[in-house]
């Protein structure tokens, strides 16, 4: 007994879903896009990795459309147009229509073709003969014949998307419009109006407006919309109290008892609708095109902006070095520290090897000096490098600069200089990207002996650079040209006191300004069958630091191998704003801290250092190991 229940409740629930419409799931399937070569003739739309088909809808009906060129089906078997539609657009039109059983709508479908591209096709599925229309109901046109009384009662056991189905009520013009263009019969259709309760009194006895009188005999103040015959309703044979409507959409009132197809209307409009879009293959290489010369664009834009900032940065720090190397030598002279002042005029080449957070450099350096008379030295230097960091970017370049320090001997010493560099840079990015700068620079500077042990120094330099960049993506290159020029200002403060025998305590206030300017620019981008001077933006860098850096020094006692050793302390303060592809502002500490050990005949220095900065251009950790030898 307890298993006869149970079968007779999964019956009566898998019954109650399907009238519910959830057992069979509505569906339209298309694809996403097609792509096709020639979009001006008819192309299969299967062939070329498209399937569109319907689901759930049994018959069903199909509305395609398409916005730009024309669709046609070259399976028609079993199908039939709606009235609002015509069969002979099936052979090529911008909209074709029409409905059939599932299985012959799907292999119309199966058959669908195109012409033309650039714009969506549209495909609408719903129930078969039944039609959705703006009144925000469905109607369904039910061939087979009934007196009034079945038809009602055949039309409320109807459903459409779980709502419940009922002889057709026709509020207005519009309505009536709706119907005779969607549906097409012969003869009267059942209605859901009668005068039974009163002659000559017509209600609305279904659905929704069920007890709404539309029409008066008696009083036709109480008319609303209706549409019968000028010499209906009639009642002639008596009984005539249900309303009909000819194909022609008059009205008129008959007996219950006569036969007739009669029209079911639903509260409610459901549909499924789905869209692709047809495109040529051209069209789709130039989307991709211009996708990939956007991201040409843009890595262009990141890599020659950064590298700017970069270089700039470089400018900054060598002008600092000239700074500190032009007051060391003008100290030298004025303190007559023969010594110093014999070891800058020394040969040296000078070895450099480091590692800072994933950096590894080695850089070669040649200083030739000489005097050129009382207070006046002449010094060159040559300088090779070779930069790789642990992202897989490189960089490498030889420069060379040429001194002339002059009245070294008095409280105002000047220096000019001028050089020459070339440098490379590529690596590092998810990109290829390969540049090389071209420069040469010339500058002035003074050194002023303000006390006994306190220089300031006043310098200046301008250079003009031309840098040649390449550039690899995927299908995309480009070449870059760039001309710029640029200058530094900067002022430094250094002073010393003498703490004890054995150590010392530096103070060193800078400031230093640069900018570059873009003086000419040009850049190609290529690609197969496209080339383009492009006008990137890139940014001229800016920048500005100001640091208090104090030093303490320490002359350590000889160890066994009367080695003399220095140690040397330097926190320091700085604050930099950086413009550049973004406005940075940043003040923060850092320390470096060299510890030296000089042979007793002073014919080679070792120097472990460790130095951190982290600065509007990123943190910068350094630590190393340099070998300096006097030849």
């Amino acid at each position: 007994m307890f298993i006869k229940r149970a079968i007779k409740g999964i019956i009566f629930s898998a019954c109650l879903l399907g009238w519910a419409g959830i057992s069979n799931a509505q569906s339209v399937v298309v694809p996403s896009q097609i792509i096709v070569g020639d979009d001006s003739q008819y192309n299969l739309v299967s062939a070329f990795g498209g399937t569109v088909s319907v689901t759930g809808f049994d018959p069903a009906g199909v509305r395609i459309s398409a916005a730009q060129g024309n669709i046609r089906i070259t399976t028609t078997t079993g199908l039939t147009a709606p009235n609002s539609a015509s069969s002979a657009d099936w052979t090529g039109a911008s909209s074709i229509a029409f409905e059939g059983t599932l299985a012959d709508v799907n292999a119309a479908l199966a058959s669908l073709e195109v012409q033309g591209s650039g714009a969506s096709v549209s495909v609408i599925a719903h129930a078969g003969y039944i039609y959705g229309t703006d009144t925000g109901s469905s109607y369904q046109l039910v061939m087979t014949e009934m007196d009034w009384p079945s038809a009602k009662a055949d039309a409320e056991s109807r459903s459409l998307n779980g709502v419940q189905g009922h002889l057709a009520t026709i509020t207005s013009q519009a309505e009536l419009n709706a119907i005779t263009n969607n549906l097409d019969w012969s003869n009267h259709v059942w209605l859901g109006g009668s005068d039974s309760a009163t002659e000559g009194e017509w209600f609305w006895v279904v659905g929704p407006e069920a007890g709404t009188q539309f029409y008066s005999d008696n009083d036709p103040s109480l008319t609303t919309f209706e549409n019968f015959r000028s010499d209906q309703p009639s009642n002639s044979i008596g009984g005539q109290h249900h309303l009909t409507m000819m194909d022609n959409g008059i009205f008129f009132d008959q007996v219950e008892t006569r036969l007739f197809k009669y029209i079911v209307e639903y509260g409610t409009v459901y549909e499924q609708s789905a869209s692709f879009s047809v495109t040529t293959q051209a069209s789709v290489d130039a989307a991709n095109l211009a996708t990939a010369i956007n991201s040409a664009q843009s890595d262009l834009e990141w890599g020659l902006n950064n590298y700017f900032q970069q270089k700039l940065t470089g400018h900054l720090h060598q002008a600092g070095f000239s700074q500190i190397s032009q007051i060391s030598i003008h100290q030298a002279y004025e303190d007559e520290a023969e010594e110093d002042l014999a070891e800058f005029l020394e040969q040296r080449i000078f070895f450099h090897k480091e590692d800072m957070a994933g950096h590894f450099e080695v850089l070669a350096k040649v200083k030739q000096a000489a005097e050129a008379g009382k207070g006046k030295i002449w010094s060159a230097t040559g300088e090779v490098h070779h930069t790789s960091l642990k992202n897989g970017r490189e960089n490498k370049g030889f420069s060379s600069r040429l001194n002339y320090d002059w009245h070294l001997h008095k409280k105002i010493a000047h220096r000019a200089h001028i050089g020459l560099e070339t440098s490379g840079e590529q690596g590092g990015y998810a990109f290829q990207l390969r540049s090389q700068t071209d420069s040469i620079s010339a500058g002035y500077g003074l050194s002023y002996q303000w006390g006994e042990n306190l220089f300031a120094s006043l310098h200046g330099t301008g250079w003009y650079s031309l840098t040649r960049s390449k550039y690899t993506r995927s299908t995309v290159s480009a070449k870059a040209n760039i001309k710029t020029a640029g200058g530094s200002v900067s002022a430094r403060m250094q002073g010393s006191y003498q703490l004890s025998a054995d150590s010392w305590l530096d103070l060193m206030v800078a400031y230093i300004r640069a900018r570059e300017a873009i003086q000419d620019k040009r850049i190609f981008i290529t690609s197969p069958g496209y080339q383009s001077l492009n006008h990137i933006f890139l940014s001229e860098p800016e920048t500005i630091r100001l640091s208090l850096e104090p030093v303490w020094r320490i002359i350590l006692p000889p160890d066994d191998n009367n080695s003399l050793n220095q140690l040397k302390v330097m926190p320091n303060y700085r604050c930099e704003k950086m413009k550049a592809h973004s406005l940075s502002r940043k003040c923060n500490k850092g320390i470096r801290i060299d510890f030296e050990v000089r042979a007793e005949n002073d014919e080679n220095i070792a120097r472990l250092y460790y130095d951190f900065e982290d600065l509007a251009n990123r943190p910068a950790y350094e630590y190393g190991m340099a070998l300096d030898v006097k030849f």
